[in-house]
């Protein structure tokens, strides 16, 4: 479910939920996980963006990201715990076809576990990339340089 609606000319805002009901239903080889709830799917996940717009001029953007907690195991004892990601975004056109950009995923750096297996694996750290993208005259079409 997500909703996007113009607050003004150039403010947006958007506001996502998704509800995953994922348990094991029926599993005859191991009736001791009917029941629980299938590894690595978070049951709530919700997302909030605003985005403030200028019709051929610049576009800034941020968005936060929240996924709930999510068994890794098909036990369900071992648990990820619900984490909160904030993104930003700015990219400005310099022609119709060539606009430079900036993001910033997980802005605070938050740490959380996206994976124990074998090893431990955290979610991604902030990252900053930057770039250039040119928008081709077929549609759909785009090529991205990025640093």
């Amino acid at each position: 479910l997500f909703a996007d609606a113009f607050l003004t000319s150039r403010w947006r805002v958007g506001l996502g939920w998704a509800y995953a009901d994922s348990t094991i239903t029926d599993s005859p080889a191991t009736p001791a996980l009917e029941g629980k709830w299938i590894t690595e799917v978070p049951r709530n996940t919700g997302t909030f963006k605003v985005e403030y717009v200028v019709p051929d001029g610049p576009l800034v953007s941020a968005r936060m990201v929240y996924v709930s907690d999510q068994y890794a195991d098909a036990a369900n004892t071992l648990v990820y715990d619900a984490h909160t990601v904030v993104d930003l975004f700015a990219s400005m056109p310099f022609t119709p076809h060539l606009e430079g950009y900036v993001a910033v995923t997980n802005l605070f750096d938050d740490q959380y576990l996206e994976d124990i297996s074998v090893t431990t694996r955290r979610g991604a750290p902030r990252q900053v990339r930057a770039g250039i993208r040119l928008r081709t005259l077929f549609p759909g079409a785009s090529a991205t340089a990025a640093r």
